[in-house]
């Protein structure tokens, strides 16, 4: 029932997408977000909580949150955003390195953006469309690793 249920609503997502100027075919602005929660989304979230729990076990790391962001290579690359502890230094290739080693590099994120604090939603959880908006906004400013 469930495989009838993926297949049902991947055909109505392919219907929401329509041909972009380079003839790839792309969700309607505000859908895509939609598709990601309703397609793939056990995975996603796996692969996503692999690489956050591998990033939380850092002994220098306080916070992490982990989001995809759209990427022309990978569709959707992984991007942590990190908190680290008071006084505490460490790098990005470290941080990859470190999901790298045990998770491999697909879970490994693209990008790693230390910042103060996580954005919370009112309801104390971690706002993953505000990770998106920020890391997609720098993204075309940031080295890529």
């Amino acid at each position: 029932m469930a495989t009838a249920l993926i297949a049902g609503v991947e055909e109505v997502l392919a219907e929401l997408r329509l041909p972009d100027s380079e003839g790839r075919r792309r969700f309607r602005a505000g859908v895509e977000e939609l598709a990601q929660s309703l397609v793939g989304s056990p995975e996603r979230q796996r692969r996503f909580n692999e690489a956050k729990n591998r990033l939380l076990e850092h002994p220098d790391v306080a916070q992490v949150a982990v989001v995809g962001v759209p990427d022309a290579r990978w569709g959707e690359a992984v991007t942590a955003a990190v908190v680290l502890k008071t006084g505490a230094s460490v790098t990005v290739q470290e941080l990859v390195d470190l999901v790298k080693q045990s998770k491999g590099s697909v879970q490994a994120p693209k990008t790693v953006e230390f910042i103060a604090e996580i954005p919370l939603t009112s309801l104390g959880k971690p706002d993953k469309k505000a990770l998106r908006a920020r890391a997609a906004a720098r993204a075309e400013f940031r080295d890529r690793v």
